[in-house]
């Protein structure tokens, strides 16, 4: 039979369709037209007759890899290659034989191996190199895999005439064999097939010491999972305990500040017997400082409702711009008092809002009131509002205050933090406004952003929908 034959340059080369004799080069180290003829010199062969022979040759090509100086990961890709096409070897041709060689060429050293037998042949064999085609016995799968592992592939094939495959792993360009042909030879020829079963039981102990490792490490993993586990748990009890121990103590002193505002407002306003100027001063001080301490109650009461979930969403129907509007004389007094212009501006088409006015007008009041506390008298303080994208509503705080430095700005959200703003005359606080706010923004279903710098003011904007339906949970919105 007359047989042709033909060269693929790479997988994406170009390929004359002609059949039977199949080059591909897999790696760039030479001219896909060079016709110079390498150096060999045989190691030695093994026949291919049994089963048990796919793991002789395997392990002699390891041993003559090893030998020869290749890198472990070398060792791996030529014992990978010969296990592969061995077996092809004999599930598909019966019987053949392995050929191991040194090969010179152009200056380089390798180790070649051929795969030969006298098989049936294989068909659409360039289509199988091309990654076109696989055979439904799995051959193509295995010629491909070990084609890539190697630096130059060839195979010549026929119908009848049997399959010869040349497998070639060059050394680098500055690196030479450590051991002589010789040397080598006497190793391959030594490494007996009991000595390979040994050397194989060797690997099996040392595979079984590996998973008697990762075993102790997995029941390691798993004690450390389960003591993390209760760890969690603890810390979940005791946040829960805090909780707890916060919203009892708010109840506890709400019930008698509420009696002590009361009375002091009773001696403020009593005309039968008013108070002198000097009694009047210290019960604005003592209001003050009462009307304080119900607000840190209340922030509190909301921060434990707020951690333990239980805090809900009374939905209505509110018109944005009333709301803020009737924010505007409580805060603007508040303003007035340290020398702030407060003002306020609503874009045209805000109209209603189908949310929950009250928490609404606490986050708008917690925002305003801080920017108002950190702004010095001559500074002002803006609220704009307006609609927003995709069925949404914004609300900035716009002041001209001392501004926050840009590693501080995610502090400023942690409760009970108090941020260093280096302003020795603003007031303190519990650090709960705005901490409350962002969750109360997040509840309704918006977030909070803000864009600070020192010096220049800072602008904290609420983005929040127009309708909170579909936007938050079913289970946080109150029953009617």
């Amino acid at each position: 039979m007359r047989r042709r034959h033909a060269r693929l340059q790479s997988p994406e080369g170009r390929c004359d369709h002609s059949l039977w004799e199949v080059k591909l080069l897999t790696s760039d180290i030479f001219d896909a037209g060079s016709d110079s003829s390498p150096e060999r010199e045989k190691i030695g062969s093994i026949p291919v007759t049994r089963e048990s022979d796919v793991v002789l040759v395997r392990d002699r090509i390891r041993l003559t890899a090893r030998e020869l100086g290749f890198d472990n990961v070398t060792q791996i890709k030529l014992t990978t290659a010969a296990s592969e096409l061995t077996r092809n070897i004999y599930e598909y041709a019966g019987k053949g034989e392995i050929v191991v060689s040194i090969i010179e060429k152009e200056g380089r050293t390798g180790m070649e191996v051929l795969f030969e037998d006298q098989g049936p042949g294989i068909p659409e064999v360039e289509k199988i190199l091309s990654g076109q085609f696989q055979s439904k016995s799995g051959l193509g799968k295995g010629i491909t895999g070990s084609r890539r592992l190697m630096d130059e592939f060839s195979v010549e094939t026929g119908p009848g005439l049997g399959t010869r495959i040349r497998a070639i792993k060059w050394f680098d360009l500055d690196q030479r064999p450590l051991k002589t042909v010789d040397e080598i030879r006497m190793l391959f020829f030594s490494a007996t097939e009991s000595g390979m079963v040994e050397e194989l039981q060797s690997q099996n102990k040392e595979l079984v010491r590996v998973l008697g490792d990762l075993t102790q490490s997995r029941e390691e993993l798993e004690k450390a999972n389960v003591e993390l586990k209760l760890a969690n748990e603890k810390l979940t009890e005791v946040d829960q305990m805090k909780s707890r121990f916060i919203s009892t103590i708010a109840h506890e002193v709400r019930t008698p500040l509420n009696a002590i505002t009361g009375l002091i407002q009773v001696l403020i306003r009593d005309k039968g017997d008013p108070p002198t100027p000097r009694q009047r001063e210290t019960l604005d001080r003592l209001d003050r400082s009462a009307t304080m301490l119900v607000r840190l109650v209340n922030d509190l009461l909301d921060l434990s409702r707020l951690q333990a979930g239980k805090m809900q969403i009374v939905l209505e129907n509110f018109d944005a711009t009333e709301l803020i509007d009737s924010l505007y004389d409580g805060l603007n007094q508040t303003a007035n008092d340290k020398g702030v212009r407060l003002s306020y501006g609503i874009e045209p088409g805000l109209g209603k809002v189908n949310s929950d006015p009250t928490k609404t007008a606490q986050v708008i009041t917690n925002l305003a009131s801080n920017a108002i506390k950190f702004t010095p008298s001559g500074g002002s303080v803006t609220i704009h509002a307006g609609l927003d994208t995709g069925q949404m509503w914004r609300v900035e705080v716009i002041d001209t205050g001392i501004g926050i430095a840009e590693e501080q700005v995610p502090l400023i959200f942690e409760e009970f933090r108090q941020v260093n703003l280096s302003n020795p005359h603003h007031s303190g606080g519990t650090g709960l406004g705005l901490p409350i706010s962002k969750r109360l923004v997040e509840l309704l279903g918006g977030r909070l952003m803000v864009v600070s710098s020192p010096g220049r003011g800072s602008t904290f904007t609420v983005i929040w929908p127009l309708d909170v339906l579909g936007h938050v949970s079913d289970s946080v919105i109150a029953e009617r």
